[in-house]
């Protein structure tokens, strides 16, 4: 085959847009169990509040615990998806999502669902980090702006849903 030749491309190939927005979909799902996750805190305030028989501020102190994490992490974490690419980032950080969110669920002490909610922050906001360096790298120059403004309506979603 010479330089004028090439073979044709197939209809679900990279450089097609189907392709694009097929990863847009999945890279924009990324968040949505952490939106639900981060929310449901609210929804379920009266039951922790009863059950645990914690004080109003506790549940607001959960949210802290949070944002302590987040804050702690996400400059690491935008460090660390550059080192290791963000596949592996990003496995890593939806681990910790999953891990912290688990952990909340199968608490029965304040306690306890303090660790995973900071387990949770670490993972969750250096996760927001990984997707938009993916809509960067596969929307470069093309619809850039539509691409984040679907992906955080999708997660968006996720807090609406709790």
């Amino acid at each position: 085959m010479t330089l004028e030749q090439t073979a044709p491309v197939g209809f679900f190939h990279p450089t097609r847009p189907i392709y694009r927005f097929l990863n847009l979909i999945f890279i924009a799902s990324l968040s949505f169990g952490s939106y639900f996750a981060y929310d449901i805190i609210g929804a379920v305030a009266p039951s922790i509040i009863s059950e645990l028989k914690a004080a109003r501020a506790t549940v607001g102190s959960m949210n802290t615990m949070y944002s302590i994490a987040a804050i702690l992490v996400v400059l690491f974490g935008g460090i660390m998806i550059d080192k290791l690419g963000t596949r592996k980032a990003s496995m890593i950080f939806s681990v910790l999502v999953l891990a912290g969110a688990l952990i909340v669920w199968q608490s029965r002490s304040i306690a306890m669902i303090f660790v995973g909610r900071f387990i949770f922050g670490a993972g969750s906001e250096p996760l927001i980090v990984a997707q938009s360096a993916m809509l960067a790298r596969w929307f470069k120059s093309k619809e850039l702006a539509m691409a984040f403004g679907i992906q955080l309506t999708v997660s968006r979603l996720g807090s609406l849903f709790a």
